[in-house]
This record gives structure tokens, C-alpha cells and sequence, in this order.
């Protein structure tokens, strides 16, 4: 069982690059960092606590650029992972899961191997969501650094922002550098081949999601050590918010049962892939 400190010392810690959602009153027993998509902020998952145990506090991970934190959009995946450890650092004192969504999977990935030996062993689950592998070569066109109008568009067809807010010459303005930072993130970035995680993984994907299909997410599991599952979840690239309760499902069956069973203090035999499972679409879909 995981058990509670007595005194948990990061009760009162405050940060920019984290926004804290948990059941008041709550002593955490598990963090689950929740690492939005491209052009997100940490507020997509401010909803999520209620729908899991009052024992899990949930995290979510705010990049700069946007909300309360002021500092300029980073587009360089490794120092942002390099900062944002430094920032985490004092929250990941307790067992932990990190969930990330299509760049956001990049970004917790890069963390997680980025984590000390102390802060591996609390590392408990790794959920990546609609984001095809690490290691597999691009097949997106590049976006990130077309002229505005052009970028515009190309955001526009991807789907997952509102007419209404693209019509608004002045708001897009005022998103474009955080949405330009994140594209050029992701397509700036070159897998460097390292040692597997030793946890066990969750891999989502959208049935309908072009950008991630089931082929480009199954070598997620050569980059693991534990086990690792394939889910599939009815909806397109963002069925993080099409399909949020089929989402919520599956992540809060695998918290309940860490906050359920004993948990060994290091994860699978590392430089082995661990072994992957194909969970039937019908049981997730809603």
C-alpha cells in the first residue's frame, strides 16, 4: 500500500509551473502531473480531481507563456525539461504518475528521463496520450515558423480551437507566441537513444486520430521497461476533451489500483521492452 507521510513538507508549496487540484481537506497519497497539448495550459485538467480518488493530487503542469506565469514561451524541448524539473523537484517527494497529451507525452517522457534515482523509484505509471512514438520519424508538416496567416490556418485545421476564437485578430495575437513555442517544440525535436523507463506505461490513442494511430503508438512500449498497455479511445486527436469520461476511466482504474496494492520500489528489468497488451476498443469507448 502506498501510505501517507506524516507531514507532507510540500503541503504549502506554490509554483508557476504547477497548478494543485485536489479534494479539500485531502492528504495526497499519489500525484498524478497532467502535461497539456500544444498551445494548452495547466487548466484542462482542473476538473479531473473530482472525477478520481481524494487520495490522488492532481498536478497540472503550466508552461510558460500562459495563466500566471509570465515568463517568455520556451520551444526548446530540453530546456524546458530542464526547468521544469527544477520547478517540480519539491513535488515529487511523494509516488507519482505523469499523464502527458500529445506534445505534452513528449515533454513528460523527456522529464521522466531526466528524473534521479530517488524520484525514479516514486515514479509509479506513465500515461502518453495521442502522440505517436519518440523514435519514429515525422510524417506532419513542419507549422511552427509559416507566416502568421498561414499558421493560423494550419491550427484552424486541426480542430480543437473555436471559430469564434480564431475570428479574434487580437486574442489569436496574444496566443500566437505560446502556440508557436509549443509547435516548434515538437518538430525541433530528435530522439537520443537511452535507457528504458522502468515503470509500467498506459499508451492512449484516438480510434479516429490521424496524427496518432494504433501502428505509431505501439513502439511507445520499446521505451519502458514495465508493462506497458495499448488503449484505444473512441474519438479524433483530441478526444482528451470529446471523450473526457472514457479518459478519466482509464486512468483512475490504474491510480485506484496503485493506491490498492503493494508497490515494489523500482519498476521492470531495465534494457528489456516490457510486454505490451491491446486493451479492446469497446471497453473504452463511450
Amino acid at each position: 500500500m502506498i501510505r501517507p507521510p506524516p507531514a507532507p513538507p510540500t503541503s504549502r508549496y506554490q509554483s508557476p509551473w504547477a497548478l494543485r487540484f485536489g479534494h479539500p481537506g485531502a492528504q495526497p497519497r499519489l500525484r498524478l502531473f497532467c502535461f497539456p497539448y500544444a498551445g494548452g495550459d495547466a487548466n484542462l485538467y482542473r476538473d479531473w480531481a473530482a472525477g478520481l480518488p481524494e487520495q490522488v493530487e492532481v498536478v497540472g503542469v503550466q508552461y510558460p507563456g500562459r495563466g500566471m506565469h509570465a515568463d517568455a514561451p520556451i520551444s526548446d524541448c530540453a530546456t524546458l525539461v530542464r526547468r521544469l524539473h527544477a520547478a517540480l523537484t519539491p513535488l515529487l517527494d511523494l509516488p507519482f504518475v505523469f499523464f502527458g497529451h500529445s506534445n505534452g507525452a513528449l515533454i513528460s517522457y523527456e522529464l521522466a528521463r531526466r528524473l534521479d534515482g530517488a524520484q525514479t523509484a516514486r515514479h509509479r505509471h506513465h500515461f502518453v496520450s495521442a502522440r505517436h512514438a519518440p523514435q519514429l520519424p515525422r510524417t506532419r508538416r513542419a507549422i511552427g515558423r509559416l507566416e502568421r496567416d498561414d499558421f493560423v490556418a494550419a491550427i484552424a485545421e486541426l480542430g480543437a480551437t473555436p471559430r469564434d476564437i480564431l475570428d479574434d485578430r487580437a486574442l489569436v495575437d496574444f496566443l500566437l507566441p505560446r502556440l508557436r513555442a509549443d509547435f516548434t517544440l515538437g518538430e525541433d525535436y530528435r530522439f537520443t537513444p537511452g535507457p528504458r523507463l522502468p515503470c509500467a506505461a498506459s499508451v492512449l490513442y484516438g480510434t479516429q486520430d490521424a496524427l496518432a494511430d494504433a501502428p505509431h503508438s505501439r513502439p511507445w512500449s520499446e521505451l519502458f521497461s514495465g508493462p506497458v498497455r495499448l488503449q484505444a479511445i473512441d474519438g479524433g486527436h483530441f478526444y482528451l476533451q470529446s471523450n473526457r469520461d472514457a479518459v478519466l476511466e482509464v486512468v483512475g482504474g490504474e491510480l485506484r489500483a496503485l493506491l490498492a496494492s503493494p508497490i515494489p520500489s523500482g519498476g521492470g528489468a531495465a534494457g528489456h521492452a516490457g510486454p505490451i497488451h491491446a486493451c479492446p476498443i469497446s471497453s473504452l469507448t463511450t
